[in-house]
């Protein structure tokens, strides 16, 4: 258990979202409005610090992003019914969700490199009288990415069919109907890599969940969605839940 948690909290991930989780609660605390004056002072203090320490945490994360990129451009849209193309295929997105992928990871590149160039002015260190303007325009490719995020996972399962057919697929080519000798083999493995490919409908739905109650964060602060600062935080605190569970699981 204490490995485990070390091992954890040695990732980025593992500690930035446990700050995010403490800041949403803050949040929360704040607008439910039962705190006396001074521990509310505490609180929206400890808020604004978290939210600033966060951002320095994740302020090379658009290197990871535009890696993204240049990994699925690397690529060069692999078709997966062309023979050369199976395995990456079987890996990779491709068609239409290849291009999803790229905008996708392209607009969370942008949001984070135009974050950073604000960083000293929200840190109250090089104060600038554009870094209003260059948050709203961060958090516009914040809300892009989020939303072809969504689309996409919405796609995949649209176009894997599901995955409630999953196990039947495999019983079927492991047992009697997938033949005998070479030929049964043969079947075998184009069973398995059909099954491997499977929409993972509980991982589409977790990953909607995450980034639709994200959405809400720069939909409310680009006044594109009529949300208040509760169901905000309420919504941090069910993705980031949800994110922890998934990295701890990970680990």
């Amino acid at each position: 258990m204490l490995d485990r948690l070390s091992r954890f909290y040695r990732l980025n991930t593992g500690y930035e979202k446990t700050l995010r989780l403490i800041q949403a609660l803050c949040l929360v605390a704040l607008e439910i409005g039962s705190l006396d004056s001074i521990t509310t002072k505490r609180v929206s203090a400890a808020k604004s610090q978290l939210a600033l320490i966060r951002r320095c945490i994740r302020f090379w994360n658009f290197l990871d992003c535009f890696n993204r990129v240049s990994s699925l451009l690397g690529q060069d849209a692999p078709n997966s019914r062309k023979k050369g193309h199976a395995a990456a295929a079987a890996a990779s997105p491709t068609g239409f969700l290849w291009l999803l992928e790229v905008a996708k990871w392209s607009c969370f590149g942008v949001y984070f490199l135009l974050e950073d160039l604000t960083l000293l002015h929200a840190a109250e260190i090089y104060p600038v009288p554009w870094a209003k303007t260059v948050t709203v325009e961060a958090f516009k490719f914040w809300y892009y990415a989020l939303a072809l995020s969504l689309f996409g996972a919405v796609w995949e399962w649209y176009s894997g069919g599901g995955a409630g057919s999953v196990g039947k697929g495999v019983k079927k080519v492991g047992g009697k109907r997938g033949g005998a000798g070479a030929a049964g083999k043969a079947k075998g493995r184009a069973g398995a890599g059909a099954a491997a490919s499977r929409v993972d409908t509980s991982t589409l739905l977790k990953r909607v969940v995450v980034d639709g109650c994200d959405l809400l964060i720069p939909g409310t602060y680009l006044g594109w969605m009529g949300v208040g600062p509760l169901g905000v935080g309420v919504g941090m605190v069910v993705s980031t839940v949800v994110s922890l569970r998934e990295i701890w699981r990970s680990v």
